[in-house]
């Protein structure tokens, strides 16, 4: 019985996503001030979290192949059955 194992990439989709929330609430305040700081906030948090998520990869503990989700039971590759993966 294998263990799910959750990865963190860098991959080209989260990195842009989360840069683009990052520069986001100085672009805001270069073109309306304050007004303009305060809506880029608003836009970046959930771009950051997003991207975030975006990052996040499940992969087989015993043969280290991608999984979909967490949700997955069974690997594709090797056919291990995956544990209780609440922790």
């Amino acid at each position: 019985m294998a263990r799910l194992q959750q990865k963190t990439t860098t991959g080209a989709g989260s990195c842009l996503v989360q840069g683009i929330g990052l520069v986001l609430p100085f672009a805001g305040f270069g073109l309306g001030g304050l007004l303009g700081l305060g809506f880029g906030v608003l836009l970046a948090i959930p771009l950051i979290v997003i991207g975030a998520r975006l990052a996040v990869e499940f992969r087989c503990g015993n043969c280290g192949n991608k999984v979909a989700d967490k949700l997955v039971k069974k690997c594709a590759s090797c056919g291990s059955w995956f544990g209780n993966t609440d922790d």
